[in-house]
């Protein structure tokens, strides 16, 4: 009896093995599908749906809806990806740290901001900072690869193409003044409250009287300023920009409430626009050069992905 039941948890073990061997198999299977065929690589149906849930966690996180076609979205991303990774290997094109740490010091310089406030705005954005390390690595293989092509220096925009965005766009200085009240975030109820009288006091005042705003802002607000004209730019103060989209017309007044937006201004923030007038075109002759530059490079580079799929043999599997 005693070998019966032996031979009976024999054949059990076995039988438990081969259903986990065959439900091993079949997840490996699914896991391994290969789903489009790049020239000589393959792209699973597992990492499409991996980036797939990325991006939807992204998009979560900023509180943004995903692209409508998820899918193909996806798809074209990593078959790009594909293409741009086996030209950067055939062209011995390779991007280090001390490249990605450049470029990202460039953007941190370009913003006015520093790495760590950089970083939690990342963050509202959804997107962790190792993707965007990534995202900025690959973005200068690609770029180092499209200037190695036929036709790369014509992006580079002539007098005729700055003068043409300068006529179009007309960019204006603005003589601004700006106050403030800081709330802190915590304050006590008794701190907030008081804050509060004093912004009421600002606001009730400039309502009344905005072209008074200097003498409001020095007799009630904790910093003010007269900032003459300031043409917009990355250069300028956070709590500045407002004032290029909400300020139209002399003697308007702008309040706003930020919290974590402007990092170290968190509170009341007052603009009053005291006049605006056209730049004359030599003066911003090289930030126009400069915006023209980048949507050229950003169509050109577009028309260059496009080439390289003509170019690839993808084969979409079924």
């Amino acid at each position: 009896m005693n070998g019966g039941r032996m031979r009976h948890v024999r054949y059990t073990l076995l039988a438990v093995m081969a259903g986990i061997l065959v439900a091993v198999h079949l997840q490996a299977v699914i896991v391994e599908k290969i789903a489009i065929k790049v020239n000589d690589e393959i792209i699973t149906q597992a990492e499409i749906i991996v980036r797939e849930q990325e991006i939807l966690a992204e998009f979560a996180r900023a509180q943004k809806q995903p692209p409508p076609n998820l899918r193909q979205f996806v798809t074209d991303q990593l078959v790009n990806d594909r293409l741009i990774t086996q030209l950067a290997k055939k062209e011995g094109v390779i991007v280090g740290h001390a490249e990605v740490e450049e470029r990202i010091k460039r953007i941190l310089k370009g913003q006015s901001t520093d790495l760590e406030t950089f970083k939690a705005n990342l963050v509202r954005e959804g997107i962790s900072y190792d993707a965007f390390y990534e995202q900025t690595r690959k973005k200068i293989v690609m770029q180092k690869l499209f200037f190695k092509s036929p036709g790369a220096s014509a992006i580079t925009p002539d007098d005729r193409e700055i003068e043409d965005f300068y006529k179009k766009n007309a960019p204006q200085e603005m003589h601004l003044m700006h106050c403030y009240v800081s709330v802190p975030v915590g304050a006590s109820f008794a701190v907030r409250n008081a804050k509060e009288r004093q912004i009421k006091a600002i606001e009730t005042a400039l309502a009344a009287n905005p072209w008074g705003f200097a003498a409001v802002a020095a007799a009630n607000s904790e910093m003010w300023r007269d900032w003459g004209y300031v043409l917009l730019g990355p250069d300028i103060p956070k709590y500045l920009l407002p004032a290029f989209s909400k300020l139209t017309y002399k003697g308007q007044v702008f309040s706003f409430r930020v919290v974590n937006e402007i990092p170290g201004f968190p509170g009341f923030h007052a603009l009053f626009l005291v006049d605006k007038r056209q730049v004359a075109i030599d003066k911003v002759r090289d930030r126009i050069s400069s915006y023209v530059y980048e949507e050229k490079l950003n169509d050109a580079l577009e028309a260059w992905i496009l080439s390289l799929r003509k170019g690839a043999t993808i084969i979409t599997m079924p």
